[in-house]
């Protein structure tokens, strides 16, 4: 049987390949999709930042140090002309209807009433952080997920969450509306399952009420449906934090990434995973603090997933496997605590590792690699968006089986 596909298509459908490392890519590429789906569906992981075991005896104090400075694009971590090219055209790939260009515009919002919801179910269906099968025939599960939701208002994640694990329990801290934020759809939740807070002086920052934050949770033993106490750990009570950036400009968001990682290590109990959307991982600090998860999580990956806005340079940092029992997790977290304190009386910090081989270390090299892989994602974009018949037409019918949601 003669190939359907001309050469110049099955070399689109491989370029947009290798700018992702979704595996679920493959499945749903008309070139390659039925011969996957007919192999058994294969799902694997995108390639992990290991840190090594000589890291973990690098990195301990006084290898630690807070340095203060601005929070810039670090040219060692990605490609200099490559991202000049990216600038230039920027303002092209932004400003047209991307919906009209853009390969996965037509996975709907789903029941969840944002994209955010369909992104966190591809996430969950590659990574697995609640460790329950899914697939068409189980798309819920009974396992008694905790969460806690890091400015997610309007509540994207929350909705998938309560849909996928009826039994599931969360908490949900975001900037108010006041403050610049948006509001809880609160008429989509289940509330008996749900506990909101605003924080004390009515923001939601979470920036201004680590600590706070931290307490409220920890305090809170009143569980509604399967969910009790006895399933709770070291007096942990959330074994997934999700957190969402606040700007796409990394130094404007990096107070809130820095409360959401300093949370997250305050609440988790062993085993527990953490999602959290970066704007980016161009300058050192956001580098800083990808390498400290990799000390205290099994596997930390960043990812992008297909899901997702390609012509947007955020990406999740998944962590999986908190190592709670970890003697380097208290003194991280205390030096984030630190570092919150200092952003939040106005002294930005710019990095937090001191290490003569920092950017020859094999971790920082795969960070090099996914920076590059989004610029070079975005520079395929706009090649698309000047020649709009490039768009590739993926089996997106096939995510709801892949991803464990309503079609």
């Amino acid at each position: 049987m003669a190939n359907a596909y001309s050469q110049q298509e099955e070399e689109l459908y491989k370029k947009w390949r290798e700018a992702y490392d979704d595996p679920t890519l493959l499945l749903i590429d008309p070139v390659n999709g039925i011969k996957q789906i007919k192999s058994g569906l294969p799902i694997a992981h995108p390639p992990a930042i290991k840190v090594s075991p000589v890291s973990l005896v690098s990195l301990v104090s006084p290898q630690l140090e807070i340095e203060k400075g601005t929070v810039t694009a670090d040219n060692r971590l990605f490609d200099g002309s490559a991202f000049k090219q990216l600038i230039k055209i920027r303002g092209n790939i932004l400003g047209p209807d991307l919906s009209k260009i853009n390969p996965f515009a037509s996975i709907s919002q789903s029941i969840f009433g944002s994209i955010d919801g369909v992104k966190l179910a591809n996430i969950e269906a590659i990574f697995n952080q609640i460790k329950k099968e899914g697939g068409y025939f189980f798309p819920r599960s009974a396992e008694p997920a905790v969460y806690c939701d890091l400015g997610g208002a309007p509540g994207g994640f929350i909705r998938y969450l309560q849909w996928r694990y009826p039994s599931s329990f969360g908490y949900g801290v975001s900037l108010s509306p006041m403050k610049g934020g948006l509001a809880w759809n609160e008429k989509a939740f289940d509330l008996k399952r749900l506990e909101i807070t605003s924080c004390p002086d009515g923001s939601g920052d979470i920036v201004n009420n680590l600590e706070w934050i931290v307490k409220w949770i920890l305090q809170i033993a009143t569980f509604s449906g399967e969910i009790s106490v006895c399933q709770l750990a070291a007096g942990r009570m959330v074994n997934l934090v999700l957190g969402h950036k606040i700007s796409d400009d990394e130094a404007k968001n990096m107070p809130t990434l820095v409360a959401q990682i300093a949370i997250g290590l305050s609440i988790l109990w062993p085993g527990g995973n953490m999602i959290i959307e970066m704007a980016g991982s161009k300058s050192k600090m956001s580098a800083d603090l990808i390498l400290l998860m990799g000390l205290t999580f099994d596997q930390v990956y960043l990812f992008k997933p297909i899901s997702s806005n390609p012509a947007e340079n955020g990406i999740y940092l998944i962590a999986s496997g908190y190592q709670q029992n970890n003697n380097l997790a208290p003194t991280i977290s205390g030096l984030l605590k630190k570092v919150n304190q200092l952003q939040r009386d106005g002294l930005p910090v710019k990095s937090l590792i001191l290490d003569d081989n920092y950017y020859i270390r094999p971790e920082i090299k795969e960070i090099v690699r996914k920076n590059n892989q989004s610029i070079q994602r975005q520079l395929l974009l706009s090649q698309q968006i000047q020649s709009p018949a490039l768009k590739p037409h993926y089996l997106t019918y096939y995510t709801g089986i892949y991803w464990n949601i309503p079609s």
